[in-house]
């Protein structure tokens, strides 16, 4: 089985976009539309990185990360948010931020270069 991910966005489309790229390259996604829901999704799981977007419904998405982290200092976590001051939050060099809109060849570098899995085809799924 391939990588985890965990991917947070109250924009639907946008939820499905990720996930259908991360999807199609070898990645198991699971989904979540507020923190709240976010939270329990990873409860007990061993996740390889949190996709999540700034301004979420109840707990944000800084919220969210810094929980999941207390448990996982070294989950990889990309924020994407097309508020421009949530770049400022960005915290060491597991973490990273994505301006929306983006395209599909960013979020797969990024996703790489957070995590060590391939991201560029869907053979690649597998760490460097």
């Amino acid at each position: 089985m391939g990588p985890v991910a965990l991917v947070v966005d109250d924009e639907p489309l946008v939820l499905a976009l990720v996930s259908a790229i991360l999807t199609a390259r070898g990645w198991r996604v699971l989904r979540a539309s507020d923190g709240e829901n976010g939270l329990e999704q990873a409860r007990g799981l061993d996740l390889d990185l949190l996709i999540t977007d700034y301004d979420l419904p109840g707990i944000d998405g800084t919220t969210l990360a810094r929980e999941l982290c207390t448990s996982d200092p070294d989950l990889p976590v990309l924020v994407i948010s097309g508020h421009p001051q949530a770049v400022e939050w960005v915290e060491g060099p597991r973490h990273d931020f994505l301006a929306k809109p983006f395209g599909i060849e960013d979020l797969a570098s990024r996703v790489e270069a957070l995590t060590g899995f391939a991201a560029a085809r869907s053979d690649q799924a597998t760490r460097r």
